[in-house]
């Protein structure tokens, strides 16, 4: 029984995982295909643990955003005056991404690989625990005969 609960625990967190990066990835796909693109200006880089650039573009009606990137790194990525492509939405263009890699697909890709390596212990669990069951049985059935 407590095996069972392990195997669903791992299953269930491996469903929430996978489901998260299903949500990170759709959100980045929405805005590379629905959104705008724009050329932006790194304008600073803010250093706490990591380097993050804040850039500054202009929408297709003309107005200035400026903001910090969700996403930073150490070295920085980026040099402050480097040119970036952004996507943003035309609705609320202070919603935006840099285009790279990093910005937009790494989220998913990490939730979905801690999603498959829950799913996978999950599987080795049952297999193991299954495996296990087979043998208790033959060995009680064995010792039934004698």
């Amino acid at each position: 029984m407590k095996i069972q609960i392990v195997i669903l625990f791992l299953a269930g967190l491996g469903l929430i995982f996978g489901s998260v990066s299903y949500f990170t990835f759709t959100c980045s796909r929405s805005l590379v295909e629905g959104g705008k693109a724009a050329e932006g200006t790194v304008t600073d880089l803010v250093h706490s643990k990591a380097y993050t650039p804040v850039v500054r573009f202009q929408t297709e009606s003309g107005e200035t955003i400026e903001g910090q990137s969700q996403f930073g790194s150490n070295p920085p990525q980026f040099k402050v005056q480097d040119k970036v492509r952004v996507f943003y939405k035309e609705s609320n263009p202070k919603e935006w991404t840099i285009d790279s890699w990093w910005d937009l697909y790494f989220l998913p890709v990490m939730f979905g690989a801690f999603s498959g390596a829950l799913f996978l212990a999950a599987a080795i669990t049952a297999a193991v625990s299954s495996r296990g069951a087979k043998a208790l049985n033959y060995t009680s059935y064995s010792q039934q005969r004698l």
